[in-house]
């Protein structure tokens, strides 16, 4: 089974207040800011990913992040590497 891919939508506010901190990981599209990932998990409060750099920054590999859940829009997951349902088009 190909490896899973998990978009995590961030809201406006949580886009807005990670953007510099996670430059390098953060993606974008027409609905709004994301994360990749390869897992994810919620530990209290908090959202863990494993999170793939954007397409900038592809020599960073994968890093674990942790987001506070109120940032968190939605999750989308997808068992390929096909897109997510929220294409990115970096702005």
């Amino acid at each position: 089974m190909p490896d899973p891919m998990i978009g995590v939508l961030l809201t406006d506010e949580g886009a807005h207040a990670l953007q510099v901190a996670f430059a390098t990981f953060i993606r974008r599209s027409e609905f709004g800011a994301y994360f990749l990932c390869a897992s994810i998990e919620m530990t209290g409060p908090f959202l863990t990913m494993e999170v793939e750099p954007n397409e900038n920054s592809p020599e960073l590999g994968t890093a674990e992040l942790q987001i506070p859940l109120f940032y968190v829009r939605a999750t989308i997951r997808n068992d390929s590497r096909n897109p997510i349902g929220f294409p990115s088009s970096q702005r």
